[in-house]
């Protein structure tokens, strides 16, 4: 059996509960840690499927971060290879880029639980069938990618029009995260509420104020069938 690849733009954003599905279905998986310099693989001929994860900078700021660059690279690649992708906040703005879809700032930054819609492409789509609309998932990102040319729009929220998009049911961005629990979301905020100001900082405290056990339990259940529908039916059934 092939394995599945992560790729980690830092350390602190992992693949959360992703790890105890692919256990679960004793799905072999690799994590490829970009921000301690740990190398993106020569070769595909290994991989079933590529997971892009989230992280804080850009996806122009390569002369901070020079593996953004080899990552775009290795995204067309598995593309052209037809390997299943599901790119994840930062992710899926490095998809968007990949396919030459401008990513910009948002016009206010989503952080903390929040809900999705799913449009009619969304609910038609392989990535989100039986999944709810509303999707409760977490947020933490300030900016937004437009959709690619030949994407299908598959969720928006009130405060960020494009949550998710698919190329050809194989290649999916989300905006969002469902791979968080409440102590990854605490995680975050205490790692990232230094350098925060103003509004965002305001959210960050927030999520170390207030226990959110039932919506991080929400998001745990549709986690799972958004992980099956992923890792099951796209990437194992083909």
């Amino acid at each position: 059996m092939k394995t599945i690849l992560f790729l980690q733009n830092i350390t602190l954003e992992g693949p959360g509960t992703m790890e105890f599905f692919l256990r679960e279905q004793d799905i072999s998986y690799e994590i490829r840690d970009l921000f301690l310099g740990q190398p993106i693989p020569p070769s595909l001929r290994e991989y079933e499927a590529l997971v892009v994860l989230g992280g804080p900078m850009n996806v122009d700021e390569e002369e901070a971060y020079p593996f953004l660059a080899r990552e775009k690279v290795f995204i067309r690649q598995c593309m052209d290879a037809n390997i299943p992708i599901l790119g994840i906040c930062l992710g899926s703005q490095l998809l968007a880029a990949t396919l030459g879809a401008p990513v910009r700032k948002n016009h206010r930054s989503e952080i903390g639980w929040m809900e999705v819609e799913l449009t009619e492409s969304g609910k038609q789509s392989a990535l989100f069938a039986g999944v709810p609309s509303p999707m409760p998932v977490f947020q933490w990102h300030g900016d937004t990618f437009q959709l690619p040319v030949g994407a299908l729009h598959l969720a928006y929220s009130h405060d960020c029009e494009n949550q998710a998009f698919s190329i050809n049911n194989r290649f999916f961005g989300i905006q969002f995260h469902v791979e968080v629990t409440e102590s990854i979301a605490a995680e975050w905020a205490k790692a990232y509420l230094p350098e925060m100001q103003g509004e965002n900082k305001r959210q960050a405290e927030h999520l170390l104020q207030m226990e959110e056990f039932e919506k991080s339990e929400a998001i745990k259940r549709t986690a799972q069938r958004l992980f099956k529908n992923f890792f099951i039916e796209t990437v194992m059934a083909n």
